[in-house]
């Protein structure tokens, strides 16, 4: 979700073509069997969806393990670990008054409780601005959205126990000690920027957000693309959709494999999607 963060910050808007599929069969002749796509979205429940795309079982069925863009629920201890602040240093200290104002106000609206309660002190307190901003965009979208969205029942969640169901392994593109590593060399004083710029800006990345939400149900990931930036990964360019496409030939032709992945990182010019087919693979939309 942090790249969802740093990308709806941005709120970039790119013209693309649509590919109005939420699932993808990808072959070619160096594999000896078809892999699958399935594109998931981190504020969107996957129940309502995946019982209406058609091939899905199949693809399951086919295939021997699944693969996520980071595996965080076999990595949740370490990735709670890395949004920790380092021993000294809170919060409250990365913040100048007017950006604590910011805080206070926010948390005012949205949880009817002060920064200086007991409860979001011991809450937020501790944790590094990027860790607070993912509560918070995640806070800012289920507020505006009641009874359309729950946190607790994800499509990575649902991917994960069925695969577990299954006794199939699972793994992600990025590794997730990289990722980790990635994310506490941000400098704490450009993450607490962040604040500012998120709470100046709410209403762009809501309805970034918003317009990511509309294209998945309407099945166009250029669109999801656009709507969030195209790629999403706190490094900037685009790291993510390069080293993805490369671990996932060298994935594919270990094991047939469900990937299910955002559909953000999948559509547009620079998307896995078109990385793949650049690179000669065959990726066919089958829901």
């Amino acid at each position: 979700m942090k790249k969802i963060i740093l990308t709806a910050l941005a709120a970039l808007c790119l013209t693309v073509n649509a590919s109005a599929q939420l699932l993808y069969k990808v072959t070619a002749d160096s594999l000896a069997k078809p892999s699958y796509i399935v594109a998931t979205h981190d504020f969107i429940n996957p129940m309502g969806y995946v019982d209406r795309i058609d091939s899905l079982k199949e693809a399951m069925t086919e295939t021997e393990q699944v693969y996520f863009d980071i595996d965080r629920t076999a990595n949740d201890a370490l990735l709670k670990e890395a949004g920790k602040l380092p021993a000294g240093k809170t919060l409250a200290s990365l913040l100048n008054e007017p950006q604590t104002q910011q805080l206070d106000r926010f948390l005012k609206k949205y949880t009817e409780v002060s920064w200086k309660s007991a409860y979001n002190q011991k809450r937020y307190n501790g944790r590094t601005p990027l860790a607070v901003l993912e509560d918070f965009i995640q806070l800012l979208f289920v507020a505006n959205h009641m009874g359309e969205y729950d946190p607790t029942h994800t499509f990575q969640q649902y991917f994960a126990a069925q695969a577990k169901k299954n006794n199939e392994p699972t793994g992600g593109i990025f590794d997730v000690k990289e990722y980790a590593k990635l994310l506490q060399s941000v400098p704490l004083e450009m993450q607490a920027k962040a604040f500012t710029i998120f709470f100046d800006h709410q209403d762009e990345v809501l309805d970034a957000i918003d317009k990511s939400v509309a294209a998945y149900k309407a099945k166009d990931m250029d669109a999801a693309a656009a709507a969030l930036g195209g790629t999403m990964n706190p490094m900037g360019g685009n790291l993510l959709t390069q080293e993805s496409v490369q671990v996932m030939e060298r994935v594919m032709r270990d094991k047939p494999t469900l990937f299910a992945l955002p559909c953000y990182v999948l559509g547009g010019e620079q998307g896995i999607i078109s990385r793949l087919k650049a690179q000669g693979y065959r990726v066919q939309g089958v829901d």
